[in-house]
């Protein structure tokens, strides 16, 4: 499901649990870049079908030709920053972490799984907040802290969604350099 579909879905529950309004939390970066690129594509296509910058910062509900070009330079640095950092091992943690809670968001019994399973899921929730622009001190911490208290669990009693999230979780971790406490 798209970042979009997955953020909407979860507004549109009534009283949505904390696990999945933080699951949610997780993938408003990833809408931030979709969004991002739809706004420069579309100026884009604006700009190669003969619009003028006054009509596109017009409809963008900018106040000058000048704001709309800029308005693109900025689009266009912060879509390159995040393919760099998404190309990362930080950038693959990051969506490892946000994949992670989101499957466990999406069992209902996974608290009644182990004894840690609600801190797991607390702290795939908190690192899933995190932006791949943050230090990473704090986001490897709680990978750790995650990566310790999955120690000794028998995930081949988890569901196949849940077991290959943490299996991803476990590589992206590996990649990153990030070991258990």
């Amino acid at each position: 499901m798209r970042p979009y579909d997955e953020v909407r879905a979860v507004l549109a529950a009534p009283g949505p649990p904390a696990a999945e309004a933080l699951a949610a939390l997780g993938r408003l970066p990833a809408l931030r870049a979709e969004l991002d690129a739809a706004e420069a594509a579309l100026i884009e296509a604006a700009r190669d079908g003969g619009a003028g910058w006054s009509a596109i910062a017009s409809a963008l509900g900018l106040s000058s030709r000048q704001a709309g070009e800029q308005r693109l330079a900025r689009l266009r640095r912060r879509i390159a920053a995040c393919q760099h950092s998404v190309d990362t091992p930080l950038g693959d943690l990051v969506e490892a972490v946000s994949a992670a809670g989101a499957a466990i968001a999406a069992d209902p019994g996974w608290d009644d799984r182990h004894p840690a399973a609600a801190l797991v899921r607390q702290c795939l929730g908190i690192a899933a907040g995190l932006r791949v622009s943050d230090p990473p001190g704090g986001l490897y911490s709680l990978v750790s802290d995650v990566l310790n208290d999955l120690r000794g669990w028998d995930e081949a009693t988890l569901p196949d969604a849940q077991r290959a999230a943490m299996a991803r979780l476990r590589s992206a971790a590996r990649e990153a350099g990030v070991r258990p406490g």
